[in-house]
């Protein structure tokens, strides 16, 4: 729904800036900004997915699957990570909030000592994370 949201978004921004309405020109331009504006919403969605692909992993789904792993288990540990994490994924911001500095050195360190970031993962079986408060 926030990508069908951003696209109506950016739909209403063209049609209000729009002149001429005619011709492949405002449909072209269109797609061309939808395909820009919901490439990272496609990836992020689809990167689980590509695990499931028959034969060797493209490079790209590799680096991905390393990512999103090593920011699980930083996210388990780390409550600014979580919530960066969450926002970007839930497009409330932009998923450069995943590139501030505090963030690339606490997934540096999970990378480089895996062990360091140790958890118990029971608790995450019932949307309980060591950021969010248990349900009474």
């Amino acid at each position: 729904m926030g990508v069908a949201a951003m696209e109506a978004d950016l739909l209403h921004t063209m049609l209000m800036r729009a002149r001429s309405l005619t011709g492949q020109g405002f449909t072209q331009t269109f797609q061309q900004r939808v395909a820009a504006l919901t490439r990272r919403p496609w990836i992020m969605s689809t990167a689980q997915d590509r695990g499931w692909q028959r034969g060797p992993a493209a490079r790209s789904t590799r680096i991905t699957d390393t990512l999103l792993t090593c920011a699980h288990r930083t996210m388990s540990a780390d409550p600014d990570v979580f919530r960066r994490f969450l926002a970007a994924m839930h497009m409330t911001r932009s998923s450069a909030v995943l590139l501030h500095p505090r963030t690339v050195l606490a997934l540096a360190t999970t990378a480089l000592r895996p062990d360091a970031r140790a958890h118990d993962d029971t608790r995450l079986w019932w949307g309980h994370t060591p950021h969010t408060r248990p349900h009474k």
